[in-house]
């Protein structure tokens, strides 16, 4: 008996996958995408984790509708799920860098919203092997070797009023203490 229902479960799951299992999956991707976290260095895409995974698949279903008049039962979309979708998680906790980007955003919306009352600024720079001149995708023996003009490159978000970008060929003092730049661009 447990052959036979060991060699079935082995059918069954080699069998190519209907046409609805393989919206679904594709839905849960993109919701994923779209709703989703992406947890730096590694696969793992955290959906919120006041969300459940019988409401994802009841948003699936409501969505779907016009698609499929019968729609994937519960079970069958939660094995879907752990079988082909194993890196879209739910967590029961928040991560900490969640809630940094949470706060970051929140004030983003303030600062949108009351510009004459709250202000919010990001400033980031960019990696500087990737602004040298010439740039090269590959490298060879020839081009390693060959002298660069090093690019200083900062991007400015204030967000709600303006986003500037600041270009810099290494004339002024760069440390982390010290802005300095000698071209603006918008």
């Amino acid at each position: 008996m447990f052959l036979d229902t060991q060699k079935l479960f082995n059918k069954v799951k080699d069998r190519p996958k209907s046409t609805k299992s393989k919206a679904a999956m594709a839905w849960l991707r993109n919701y994923a995408m779209n709703f989703g976290e992406k947890i730096p260095n590694t696969i793992q895409i955290h959906l919120p984790p006041c969300s459940t995974k019988t409401h994802v698949y009841e948003t699936m279903v409501l969505e779907s509708q016009m698609e499929f008049e019968e729609p994937l039962s519960l079970s069958h979309f939660l094995r879907l799920w752990r079988e082909e979708a194993l890196h879209i998680a739910i967590p029961k906790t928040i991560l900490f860098f969640s809630l940094e980007r949470q706060k970051y955003y929140k004030h983003q919306a303030k600062a949108i919203s009351h510009p004459e009352k709250d202000m919010s600024l990001i400033i980031d720079g960019m990696d500087q092997s990737k602004t040298q001149k010439p740039h090269f995708v590959h490298a060879s023996k020839y081009t390693a070797s060959v002298w660069k003009l090093r690019v200083y490159l900062v991007g400015v978000i204030v967000h709600g009023i303006v986003s500037m970008a600041f270009f810099d060929l290494f004339e002024y003092s760069h440390s982390t203490n010290h802005f300095s730049f000698s071209e603006y661009v918008r």
